[in-house]
Order: C-alpha cells, then structure tokens, then sequence
C-alpha cells in the first residue's frame, strides 16, 4: 500500500476491530487521537513505514497485547501504560539504549525484540522489572559490554549475535534454552546459577 495518511472519519464502527495491520505503508505519523475508540484493539502491526516518533497516547485502551513498529525511523521509544503488553517488536530502527524507555509496570512483557538498531550499551533500567521475558533479541546492534544482574527465571531465549561484545556477565537465567552469541569479540564470559 501506499498510505501516507490515517482519517477514519467514523469512528463509531471501528470499536470492534480487534488486530489492526497497516504494515508496509509510507506512514510518517499517526495523529494522536486515531486509535481513542478502538476499544477492542489488542494487536497493532506497524511495521516498515516511516514513523519516526511515537506516541504511546495513541492507545488509551490498555488491552493491547501486541504492538509491532519494526522498520521504521524511531530514534527514541517511550512505553509504560500499557500493562497488558506481551509483546513489543522494535527491530531495524536507529534507537540506541539512552532513548529507550520501558516502565516498570510492563511486568507481561514476554517478548522483546531490538535487534537491528544502534544500541550500544543497555541501561539496566530497562531490564530491571521485566523478569517475566522469555525471549530478548539485541542482536546486530553495538554493544560492547552487558550485565545481566537480575534474575531472569522465565528467559529461554536469548540473541546477543553479531554485536561487539568483549565482556558479557549473566546470573541466574535457569531456563535459558537458546543462547546465541555467534559474531562477538567474547573475552570474558560468566554465568553464575543459583539454586
């Protein structure tokens, strides 16, 4: 498609729209008010368009479970109220970890996707209350150095290829299946588990 432009002129049927796909477009903005009554709303695809800023106000319904803005032109990402959220896809932006803001009341985030972006260090308060992640992608981005200090008990998979990884220090990941850390300068590696 080639949609550069959102107007939904009647707003009173799109209440019962539950998955929204508007991938694949020439969508630069969204205006603030577009999703208010989409009361339904639980999954929204907005990948590879040009969006280069978002505004997680969109979505007053906090019944959103899946949002998707890979491909896009997002340089900076703020998500907190949307506590219902289990998965967030952000590959192939150009974040890097100071501009990436994901609150603490994100505890149903199971799926976090940020690879492909420009991310060279990770603060530790993004990962800090996210402990019910069971898949982290961070793969081809330009990290140097991570510590995993927390305990994620539910991760099973983990990408951390094609980074530039020297010093990697993870604790406590008991159900760690997939660890992928292919294409690093790997130096030092510690895992500690405890029981």
């Amino acid at each position: 498609n080639r949609l550069e432009l959102i107007q939904l002129n009647d707003y009173n049927h799109v209440n019962c729209i539950e998955k929204l796909y508007l991938s694949n477009n020439k969508l630069n903005s969204i205006h603030d008010s577009i999703f208010q009554n989409f009361s339904k709303l639980s999954e929204v695809y907005l990948d590879n368009n040009f969006i280069s800023h978002f505004n997680q106000s969109l979505f007053c319904v906090t019944k959103i479970k899946t949002l998707s803005l890979s491909f896009n032109n997002l340089t900076e990402i703020i998500i907190s109220n949307l506590n219902r959220l289990s998965n967030l896809l952000l590959s192939g932006n150009s974040l890097n970890g100071s501009k990436i803001f994901i609150h603490s009341n994100l505890t149903n985030l199971k799926h976090l996707e940020l690879n492909m972006n420009k991310i060279e260090f990770l603060p530790k308060e993004i990962l800090n209350n996210l402990t019910n992640l069971k898949y982290l992608d961070l793969s081809s981005n330009f990290l140097r150095k991570i510590e995993f200090n927390l305990i994620f008990e539910e991760i099973q998979i983990l990408k951390l290829d094609n980074n530039s990884l020297s010093d990697i220090y993870f604790f406590c990941m008991p159900k760690l299946a997939h660890l992928n850390l292919n294409l690093n300068r790997l130096s030092y590696f510690n895992y500690k588990n405890i029981d």
